[in-house]
């Protein structure tokens, strides 16, 4: 641990810090947990939704920035008035706040995390792009949370304060309690997907994958834990499973509790999360392939992702190109097939998965705060 040898004051900027509530709000809360637990730093956190006292105008349109920008700076400005340092936990719209809230003082500094798909592509928007490069390029470090975002935002625009800081994972998961209720309803042989149901996660690609595998493996499920707020998404995968006639041994979770997660990683023979490049819409990092690897699971992920930073292709798990339902079918087959080798590619994703820790994160943090 980093030791703090002088008081410092911070002002947090993110969307929210609500458990359970996405990936976002996930790693927002762990680096909140992690700042209040070192004795010299006194942490404020300002959301736009109700999870924290500080609450600034939700910014979601380019309406709704024109009518909030202002109104917010002036409120954050007021705020964070006796912090040294402004953190903003996103590119748009939270890094721009961040520049405009701290201009004119000259002992306040400001720090952006690059975490994925609002870091680089509202930079296009004719409206604020270029008023979130300026943030950019104003900041005292960018800590992207992988090298794959990192390459992204370089490529859009000329960066020389950008350092690849990656995130922690929660090791307190593997102390929680599970009772039977929590095995209830796990069948006995099953993969896992760990993420929201949207497209960029792949799921329409992985559900043929799986009917694919299921041929031979009449015993194998497939459960998939997500937040379900895309209801077209959910139908269209639904109706993809009932196409392919396996919708009896996939089972959908939604809202669940890390007793509950817990006891899915515990039982689970493999993880996959085949994401894809959605547009403009990409995965940053994939927290889950190494929350999984706590517990000695494999993953299979997708190349030319977050997830290169995740998956040590062919040790921990396998990295594959996207949008490959056969090769993506090949490489679950082939890992249910093989235990000793999945065992083997478990060890090792668990010696890989605990080198990630939310202290080493905010020590980065930290020394570059006192830079």
């Amino acid at each position: 641990m980093v030791e703090d040898n002088k008081n410092m004051n911070i002002c947090i900027l993110t969307s929210s810090i609500k458990e359970g509530y996405g990936g976002w709000a996930r790693y927002s809360l762990e680096v909140y947990k992690e700042l209040k637990t070192r004795p010299s730093i006194n942490v404020t956190v300002i959301t736009d939704d109700e999870s924290s006292e500080f609450r600034f105008k939700k910014i979601d349109s380019n309406l709704s920035f024109i009518k909030n920008i202002i109104p917010n700076v002036l409120y954050i400005r007021k705020i964070s008035k006796n912090c040294e340092i402004i953190h903003a936990l996103d590119g748009y719209p939270y890094s721009i706040i961040a520049y405009l809230a701290s201009l004119g003082r000259r002992k306040q500094k400001f720090y952006i995390t690059a975490i994925g798909t609002y870091t680089t592509t509202p930079l296009d928007n004719i409206y604020f792009g270029w008023l979130l490069k300026k943030a950019y390029t104003k900041a005292k470090k960018i800590f992207s949370i992988s090298e794959f975002t990192a390459d992204k935002l370089k490529s859009k625009i000329n960066l020389s304060n950008i350092e690849v800081v990656y995130m922690g994972v929660n090791h307190d998961i593997l102390d929680l309690k599970t009772s039977p209720a929590n095995n209830d309803d796990i069948p006995y042989n099953f993969i896992l997907s760990v993420g929201d149901l949207k497209p960029r996660k792949g799921y329409h690609i992985s559900i043929p994958a799986f009917a694919k595998v299921a041929k031979d493996h009449q015993d194998l499920y497939y459960v998939i834990v997500g937040y379900q707020f895309n209801s077209n998404y959910f139908n269209e995968l639904k109706e993809l499973a009932d196409k392919h006639s396996v919708s009896d041994k996939i089972i959908f979770l939604s809202g669940i509790s890390d007793n509950n997660l817990k006891a899915l990683y515990t039982k689970a023979k493999l993880l996959i999360l085949s994401s894809i490049n959605d547009n403009k819409h990409y995965e940053g990092f994939g927290l889950v392939y190494i929350e999984a690897g706590l517990f000695g699971v494999p993953s299979i992920g997708s190349s030319n992702c977050g997830a290169e930073d995740a998956i040590v292709d062919g040790q921990t798990g396998y990295l594959i190109v996207q949008n490959n339902i056969e090769l993506l079918a090949q490489k679950i087959n082939y890992l249910i097939s093989n235990e000793s080798l999945r065992k083997t590619m478990g060890e090792k994703a668990k010696s890989f998965a605990n080198t990630f820790t939310w202290n080493k994160t905010i020590d980065s943090y930290i020394k570059y705060y006192n830079l």
